[in-house]
């Protein structure tokens, strides 16, 4: 036998074991587990309109601890879901904005006053769910003093609580594929977006790729990137009518498998979007970025010995 077939024979279990090799990403959870993390997002929209054109910059903060209070024998946990502090700032064309925070004990005034009611509710009551080994949220459940605050929040698209709620604290969260899977495989997940949950019934349709294992402070971590797409529908309930297109996504998660839970995120999702208003046609781009990190609190958004909001008219 030539020489390169016998390197080749002898290297080929190595070969196939590597090209196959295959690993079980899991959420992984245990009674009396706290889950901490601090979720920033950051929101540009730049509309263009007959009348001209607007630019608003949106960034929230939140702190949120997942408290595990039981498992299965499916891994999949009954969590409750604590946000310890909720921070909101606004800069919009025309000079309006404000600065929000639920650790101030100012009272909120102008726009701010408009989402208050919510995260100040949120931060009093948190809520429940059930947690899947695979990432999934579901039965939701929450006072309703909370359901109600947080339907009623703007450019909800009318919302209902509980979907709300699940949406809020899906940063925190990461779907898995339900089988084990190789360097290079893909897997799907479908949810909305409160980005633009004003304009109708808007399904993002997330593809996962495992990218590759990176070592990271003397950790194996599993590098997730996404790609997504948009379909968009009718909604009687929410204010306006419109289309979403897809425009690309940038960044990664981390994913430590052997401790079965997010390690950070960092993803930016850009859209185009175009709306009916008052008879007039809409178009306009967003950005939006989403970092996420494990064991950390958010840096305070509002400055230093400003009042809880403000707004300029």
């Amino acid at each position: 036998m030539p020489r390169s077939l016998l390197i080749l024979a002898a290297l080929f279990p190595v070969l196939v074991g590597h090209a196959s090799s295959q690993e079980t990403l899991r959420w992984k959870f245990n009674a009396g587990d706290e889950l901490r993390y601090a979720v920033v997002q950051t929101t540009d929209l730049a509309l263009t309109s007959p009348g001209g054109g607007a630019e608003t910059k949106t960034r929230q903060a939140m702190d949120l601890v997942w408290k595990v209070e039981s498992v299965d024998g499916e891994g999949a946990a009954r969590v409750k879901c604590e946000v310890e502090r909720v921070q909101m700032t606004l800069e919009a064309s025309g000079g309006q904005s404000f600065e929000f925070d639920t650790d101030s004990p100012e009272p909120p005034e102008g726009l701010a006053a408009l989402v208050a009611p919510a995260f100040k509710q949120l931060v009093t009551d948190g809520f429940t769910a059930t947690f899947s080994a695979d990432g999934e949220l579901s039965d939701v459940e929450a006072s309703a003093d909370l359901l109600q605050a947080v339907s009623n929040l703007p450019g909800g698209g009318g919302s209902a609580g509980a979907e709300a709620l699940r949406q809020l604290a899906a940063p925190a969260t990461q779907p898995l594929p339900a089988e084990p899977v190789a360097a290079g495989g893909a897997w799907t997940h479908t949810s909305g977006n409160a980005a633009v949950a004003m304009m109708g019934k808007v399904l993002f349709e997330t593809k996962y790729t495992y990218a590759e294992q990176r070592d990271v402070d003397g950790k194996p971590l599993a590098v997730l990137t996404p790609a997504f797409t948009v379909t968009t529908g009718p909604d009687a309930a929410a204010p306006q009518s419109g289309k979403v297109e897809a425009r690309g996504a940038e960044g990664e998660l981390l994913f430590d498998a052997e401790a079965g839970r997010l390690a950070s995120s960092d993803v930016t999702q850009k859209m185009g979007i175009e709306l009916t208003v008052g008879g007039s046609t809409v178009s306009g781009d967003i950005a939006q970025q989403t970092v996420v990190t494990a064991d950390e609190k958010c840096e305070p958004l509002v400055t230093e010995g400003a009042a809880a909001a403000t707004s300029a008219e």
